[in-house]
C-alpha cells in the first residue's frame, strides 16, 4: 500500500503482546511474551529504543495452584517525573507500578489478588489517581496510591457456571473525564458508567445495543463488543463486533449513526478466531477525526466520525494489535514495531 511505514526491530526474542502510546510523553510501550518492557521515542523517520526491563517473571501461584504466565498483556503510561517516567504493566493477574529512570528500573508498587481470571484491559484514569483492571468477569478500580484494596465496579461471576449470561471483553476510562468510563461485553452492549452518579457499572448510566441481526449458528460470536472508545469529538463513541465498527451518539443511543463494514465472511471469521488465542486482540483506538483497528488480512483500518473508511499497511500476522495518537498508528509483528507516521490523518 501506499502509506509510508516504518518497520522498527526490538532486542526481543519473543512475540510482542502488547502496545501502549502516550502522544503526551511522546512515548511507546511495548511487551513481549515473557515479560520484557521496550521504551521507545517515535521520530519523524525512525523509533528510538529508550530503555528495556523485565517487568514479570514466571510464578507459581498456590492459591488457584497452576503457573503465572509473565507474558505482558496491557501497558499503560501514568506520568513523566524529571529524568523518569511511570508506567503500569500487567501479566494475567499482576499489574506492577515501574518508576523508569534512563536504564534503570523500580518496581513502586504491585497490586494484585484482584483477579481469579485473565486481565485483559487495563486503563488509567485522566485524573491520574486511579486505573481499571478487567477479566472476562469482574471490573475493578484501583487507587494508585494503594495496593491493599479495590473496588469491584462490576462482578459478573454467577452461582454456578450454568448461569453465565455474558462475559466482559473490554474496559476503558474517558481520555479527559475521569468520571466515565465504559465496558463491552459478549452480549452485544457497551454499557458507559458515571461514577459522580453511582460507582457501578450495572445498571449503566447509558447502553448502547445495536439492532439484533438475523439468527445463524455464529449469532452469539458475532454479536460480541470486542472493543470500544470514547472518541476525541464531544459525545461520540465507537465500537467493533467481529464484522463492522459503528459510531454511536451517546446523546441518541437507540441505534449507531454510522455501521462500517470490516469484513463480510463470518465462516473466516470464526475459522480465524479458531486459529487465535482470544478476543483480546480486536483493540480499538481513537485518533482525531475517528478511530483506528485491526483487520482480518493483518491491514489496518481507519474509520472517521462520519463514517468514512481508510485502509493501510499490511501486516505479517492476522489481527494486528494498534496503538494510535494524533500524528501517528503503531502495529506489530513477532519481535518488530511498524510505525506509520501521519496515518490516518483524517480531514475535517
Amino acid at each position: 500500500m501506499s502509506e509510508r511505514s516504518i518497520s522498527t526491530p526490538l532486542p526481543s526474542t519473543q512475540t510482542l503482546t502488547s502496545l501502549h502510546y502516550d502522544s503526551s510523553l511522546n512515548l511507546l510501550s511495548v511487551g513481549d511474551l515473557h515479560g520484557q518492557v521496550f521504551l521507545s521515542t517515535p521520530h519523524p523517520d525512525h523509533l528510538s529504543l529508550q530503555s528495556s526491563f523485565t517487568s514479570h517473571t514466571v510464578s507459581f501461584d498456590k492459591d488457584i495452584i497452576q503457573h503465572e504466565s509473565d507474558s505482558i498483556v496491557a501497558l499503560q503510561a501514568l506520568y513523566s517525573l524529571p529524568g523518569s517516567t511511570c508506567l503500569l504493566a500487567a501479566n494475567e493477574r499482576v499489574v506492577k507500578l515501574w518508576s523508569v529512570q534512563g536504564s534503570l528500573a523500580r518496581c513502586r508498587r504491585k497490586f494484585q489478588a484482584g483477579h481469579e481470571f485473565r486481565i485483559h484491559s487495563l486503563s488509567v484514569a485522566a485524573s491520574k489517581q486511579a486505573f481499571l483492571t478487567c477479566d472476562d468477569l469482574t471490573l475493578n478500580l484501583w487507587d494508585v496510591e494503594r495496593t491493599d484494596c479495590t473496588y469491584k465496579a462490576a462482578d459478573h461471576k454467577p452461582n454456578s457456571v450454568k448461569d453465565l449470561r455474558e462475559v466482559l471483553l473490554s474496559a476503558a476510562f474517558h481520555h479527559t473525564d475521569p468520571a466515565f468510563l465504559l465496558t463491552t461485553s459478549s452480549a452485544g452492549s457497551v454499557r458507559i458508567a458515571d461514577l459522580r452518579v453511582k460507582a457501578k457499572v450495572t445498571p449503566p448510566a447509558i447502553e448502547l445495543r445495536r439492532p439484533k441481526g438475523k439468527d445463524s449458528q455464529y449469532s452469539d460470536i458475532l454479536c460480541s463488543v470486542t472493543s470500544a472508545a470514547f472518541a476525541l469529538e464531544p459525545n461520540l463513541v465507537f465500537s467493533r463486533d467481529f464484522q463492522s465498527a459503528y459510531v454511536w451518539d451517546m446523546r441518541q443511543p437507540v441505534r449507531p449513526i454510522s455501521c462500517i463494514r470490516l469484513t463480510g465472511d463470518s465462516r473466516s471469521i470464526v475459522e480465524a478466531l479458531n486459529s487465535q488465542t482470544g478476543l483480546g486482540r480486536f483493540q480499538l483506538k481513537e485518533v482525531p477525526g475517528g478511530c483506528v483497528t485491526g483487520g482480518f488480512e493483518g491491514q489496518l483500518i481507519a474509520i472517521s466520525s462520519a463514517g468514512d473508511k481508510k485502509e493501510a499497511f499490511v501486516a505479517s500476522d492476522q489481527l494486528p494489535q494498534v496503538a494510535a495518537g494524533p500524528e501517528a498508528t503503531f502495529t506489530c509483528s513477532q519481535a518488530q514495531v511498524m510505525y506509520l507516521p501521519q496515518w490516518p490523518a483524517f480531514t475535517h
